[in-house]
């Protein structure tokens, strides 16, 4: 059964649908669980006020099982399901004691009252503080007061932000901990609204005025120079005092596209839990036991023909959110005065539009070795099935003898950042799924995953590593508010960590099969990695050109979009595997509300490769690589990889990946031949 046949036939798709349901509620019936001038400022106020109206409307008001969230009702039993692994199993990764591996948030806040002093500081002191520098910034001495304020009510928001952030990300059912979040967000807005003046005040001096406050630190003449070209570019796209002070009061309403799909798909979600014919209940919010049944041949079609079947009673609802992003990001692009969407959506990388572009059509010419991989795999049944469980101690051991490859000091801080608890592993009943970081400037970064001891665990806890490094070197290394890393660059550091894995394994394995299946973890790596990210960031660019140009785009054009992609990508190897990329798959995918993002994955991947082979070569050292993990957002992302050999101006970085690719899927062929 192909998920396509309902396109056309939509009472056979209800009529299917409600069967099943029905037959899946007999066998769970035991559980359940709960400036361009003011007319495009408003139309952006209209634009989302919109947004918020239809969502409650379109919501199903009579499905015929109880939605699943956050909360459990008292009759559940949490040891069977909706735990992503067992209190056996977590003993069994991590040993007896569990607090090892879970984040020390003190390292933020000791106790509460810290939490509400900071709130208190920054609403009766830096804000008021801030507001007095109005009208005053005209002179280097000035200025500098300002950036000293500026900075101080930033890293206090910073922690603020985070300590409510992470704390939810850990146990989400915890109110209080929402509140925190709630704080952060409320805070965060206060400060825009209240710095939005100094950009436009700035910009209202003549250039040799502007020269003079920006030097009050009498840096270096390149250094300078580096800020005033970077300002007179920002300063193109300017609003008027007036304009920014709409904006930045808009800051909630406009994440509003993103925070409903959250809580479409996340907090919401109208997915019942799935009985198979042993018995197993199958839990759609538990990533890890999904995951463990995705390559399941007798398990896995019916799954998720299933679970495509429950989330399309929502695709209207996200249709219209993606299509609300989109337009938002259209919008803005006019607003600050940009040639287009893709211009605008790049200017925070700093990055041209050309090398977004010149991904798509360069990964066009080479999807035949793609494909090839995926009739290689089919043909010989070659799935990644380890049934290897790695310890957390074992894991930690991995990881650090692959981090020789750095030399000395990468793996004693890897060391350092595990032993003082920088890291939340810990599986649990309410943790959010997914892995991140983010750092804090006056604290350190913090990792959040759920570590099941997975081949895939192991490579994510040195993907996440990766990130850390990155915020931890920058955070020493930049003093100002540019110490964070750059959007096009923050994946390198990241992916370069599972090549260096990856190639760390493939060299130590004993025999042929450990070596295949080290091999097929690297040619997933890349393929989900760039292929897919490549597939996304095309639809997120057809769609945005298509919208611009006028189109009304439903769900059944988005579903039709994103399936002539995967036709495209997968040619004639899709239809067997069809339940695992489904053309309503962009309903589940969040990066597509976080700007023109995903892109960077699929050229982060490319970079980390061209990297590792000049480390290979001897081109760079460790040092070098140091260097360029402590720059934060000091330079534009060319100037940074010039630090290590690495150019931009021309797709050699690109074109030698592919090549790297092919030679893997060859050795595969070779391998099973």
């Amino acid at each position: 059964m192909s998920f396509n046949q309902y396109d056309d036939d939509e009472e056979a798709f209800e009529e299917e649908f409600e069967e099943e349901v029905d037959d899946q509620m007999d066998a769970v019936a035991p559980i359940k669980r709960s400036h361009r001038g003011w007319w495009a400022v408003l139309a952006v106020i209209v634009l989302f006020v919109g947004t918020l109206a239809f969502y409650d409307f379109d919501k199903p008001e009579d499905l015929p099982f109880e939605p699943t969230g956050a909360a459990l009702e008292e009759n559940f039993d949490q040891d069977d399901v909706g735990v992503p692994v067992s209190e056996e199993q977590l003993y069994a990764i991590f040993g007896d004691d569990l607090t090892r591996f879970t984040a020390d948030l003190s390292h933020i806040y000791k106790d509460d009252s810290e939490f509400y002093s900071d709130e208190a500081y920054m609403i009766d002191t830096l804000l008021p503080k801030l507001e007095a520098f109005e009208d005053q910034l005209n002179t280097a001495e000035v200025w500098k007061q300002f950036v000293k304020t500026y900075e101080e009510a930033q890293w206090i928001l910073e922690k603020i932000y985070w300590y409510g952030n992470f704390a939810k990300s850990i146990d989400a059912s915890n109110s209080t901990y929402q509140s925190y979040v709630n704080t952060g967000e409320r805070l965060s807005q206060l400060f825009n609204e209240t710095t939005a003046f100094y950009l436009p005040e700035l910009a209202s001096h003549d250039e040799s005025t502007i020269r003079e406050i920006l030097n009050y630190e009498g840096m270096s003449v390149e250094t300078l120079e580096r800020e005033v070209e970077s300002f007179f570019e920002y300063k193109a796209h300017m609003l008027s005092k007036e304009s920014e002070e709409i904006v930045a009061t808009l800051t909630g309403l406009l994440n509003t596209p993103k925070n409903v799909w959250d809580k479409i798909t996340v907090l919401d979600p109208y997915f019942p839990y799935y009985a198979l014919e042993d018995g197993t209940i199958i839990d759609f919010e538990n990533e890890k036991q999904l995951n463990q049944l995705r390559r399941d041949s007798d398990i896995a079609p019916s799954l998720f023909e299933y679970a495509i079947m429950v989330e399309r009673q929502n695709q209207n609802a996200l249709a219209e959110l993606l299509v609300s992003e989109v337009k938002k990001n259209i919008a803005l692009a006019k607003i600050y005065n940009y040639d287009d969407f893709l211009s605008y959506g790049l200017s925070g990388a700093k990055v041209s539009p050309q090398v977004y572009l010149d991904l798509i059509n360069s990964t066009e010419v080479h999807l035949e070795t793609f494909q090839r991989s995926q009739r290689i795999k089919d043909e010989h049944q070659l799935w990644i099935n380890s049934v290897d469980v790695y310890p957390i101690e074992n894991a930690y051991k991995l990881l650090k003898d692959s981090y020789a490859f750095y030399g000395d000091t990468y793996a004693r801080d890897f060391e350092f950042a595990a032993n003082n608890r920088w890291f939340d592993l810990v599986a649990g009943p309410y943790k959010e799924a997914g892995a991140y970081v983010s750092g804090i400037k006056a604290v350190h970064p913090y990792m959040i995953m759920s570590y099941g001891g997975s081949l895939d665990d192991l490579f994510t806890l040195t993907h996440e590593y990766g990130h850390v490094a990155n915020y931890t070197l920058s955070q020493k290394n930049v003093p100002g508010v540019d110490w964070t890393p750059q959007n096009f660059t923050a994946e390198i550091p990241s992916t370069h960590n599972e090549i260096v894995l990856s190639e760390y394994l493939k060299k130590q394995a004993t025999t042929d099969d450990e070596r295949l299946m080290y091999l097929l973890n690297e040619i997933d790596l890349i393929e989900n990695t760039f292929f897919f990210q490549t597939l996304l960031a095309e639809f997120q660019y057809d769609i945005h050109l298509r919208i611009s140009n006028g189109e009304l785009l439903t769900a059944d054009d988005l579903n039709r979009l994103y399936g002539a992609l995967e036709i495209k990508y997968y040619g004639d190897f899709l239809e067997e595997f069809m339940y695992e990329k489904s053309s309503s798959y962009w309903m589940q995918v969040p990066h597509l509300y976080y700007g023109f993002y995903v892109y960077s994955y699929s050229t982060s991947i490319a970079l980390a490769y061209d990297i590792y082979s000049k480390f290979e070569a001897g081109e760079i050292t460790p040092e070098m690589y140091k260097t360029f993990l402590s720059l934060g957002s000091t330079l534009s992302p060319e100037d940074a990889l010039n630090k290590l050999g690495v150019t931009l101006e021309n797709n050699d970085w690109i074109e030698g990946f592919f090549d790297y690719y092919k030679g893997l899927v060859d050795e595969l062929e070779a391998m099973v031949e």
